[in-house]
């Protein structure tokens, strides 16, 4: 599951939508690479690492990454020390590299400003999403479940991050969601 929308400075969404495999104009304009994988009706393991280990390859392969970091957050860890176990700034940063996260198990909620301007794409993901951060573009990372969160980062080069302060970047989740009943493409509300 992948939910996305982007948002103005006073909390609407301006778009909404969901995705199981189209990228919407939106993302595309951010440099956002966004997409789902669907494990096999018999998977290969109960590790989701090799679920998806096929996908895995191709997608370090596309991007040319040679580094792979794995994330576990546990639910009760408090915040400052699930950031610690990612070696994860807290505040919004940046990377000087293209950036690439494959959520294995739980959710994780990325908010990555809109160059430019004041608006928020925030990006719900679920177990299998893959998401390919441009380099330079401001975002941050959150566990977003009450379980257990497992996630790969791959990187080109060594991890390259630059913090920015900025506290109106770290609301709480909007509630704007998208239901699950919708079609399985990107459908955009207005």
């Amino acid at each position: 599951m992948a939910e996305a929308s982007i948002q103005s400075p006073h909390g609407a969404p301006r778009v909404e939508a969901t995705c199981t495999g189209d990228l919407p104009a939106e993302l595309a304009a951010l440099g956002i690479e966004l997409g789902r994988w669907v494990p096999a009706a018999k998977p290969v393991s109960s590790l989701p690492q090799l679920t998806y280990a096929r996908e895995l390859d191709a997608l370090q392969c596309r991007v040319g990454a040679t580094r792979t970091d794995r994330v576990h957050w546990r639910y009760g860890q408090t915040h400052a020390d699930a950031a610690r176990s990612w070696r994860e700034p807290r505040d919004e940063h940046t990377h000087g590299e293209p950036e690439v996260r494959v959520v294995l198990q739980g959710h994780v909620d990325f908010r990555v400003r809109v160059p430019g301007g004041d608006e928020v794409a925030h990006l719900f993901c679920g177990a299998g999403t893959w998401i390919v951060l441009p380099a330079d573009l401001p975002h941050t990372c959150r566990p977003a479940s009450s379980s257990v969160v497992e996630m790969l980062r791959l990187f080109q080069h060594a991890r390259d991050a630059t913090h920015h302060a900025d506290p109106a970047f770290h609301q709480p989740p909007l509630p704007a969601r998208v239901g699950r009943s919708l079609p399985r493409h990107w459908r955009f509300a207005t």
